[in-house]
């Protein structure tokens, strides 16, 4: 019989706020649920802030501009010594570091007005050409490598053809690289 005496004494408790702790409790659930229907707030930032953000965004995405042009350099480099493993390796970074570049320069279009985002959107297309025909070329030149040795060929004219199309690539990568 004490535990049903129990009972509506917390009850009572509850109802008159004197067992603070249970009560803040359902307050605190009913506050999550009526939060969940609001729409979060805004973050505006201040001038300071956006010219901030904006400069250390430009900042990484030229950053990374550079990196993947050293990660050119370096693809031709191995394309030249037939380093084919390595050379797989690099260009899954290039792709990786493209992919990374392309989404710092999202987030920065994010903060620009009309005019600005066409001026950043026409030099970094610009930028980025160079970093997608390497690419191009380079997954070419990786599957015409996979190719000829799936194929086992032995042939001198086989050999003058991977010449040819080594020198092909390399003449390529050296215009884009300049």
């Amino acid at each position: 019989m004490d535990a049903r005496e129990d009972r509506p004494a917390e009850i009572i408790a509850q109802s008159t706020g004197e067992n603070e702790g249970e009560h803040a409790t359902d307050a605190t659930n009913n506050d999550t649920d009526s939060q969940a229907v609001k729409p979060k707030r805004v973050v505006k930032l201040t001038a300071k802030a956006l010219a901030e953000k904006l400069e250390k965004l430009q900042d990484e995405r030229k950053t990374k501009l550079n990196k993947a042009s050293k990660v050119r350099k370096r693809l031709s480099e191995l394309i030249q010594d037939g380093k084919n493993a390595e050379v797989q390796c690099y260009l899954d970074y290039l792709v990786k570091l493209c992919d990374e570049t392309t989404c710092v320069h999202d987030s920065l279009m994010g903060l620009l007005d009309e005019v600005e985002k066409e001026k950043h959107d026409i030099w970094f297309k610009a930028k980025m050409i160079s970093n997608n025909e390497c690419i191009s070329y380079v997954k070419r030149w990786v599957t015409g490598v996979e190719h000829q040795t799936l194929m086992g060929n032995d042939d001198d004219d086989d050999d003058d053809d991977e010449s040819m199309m080594l020198m092909m690539l390399n003449m390529m990568l050296m215009t884009m690289m300049g």
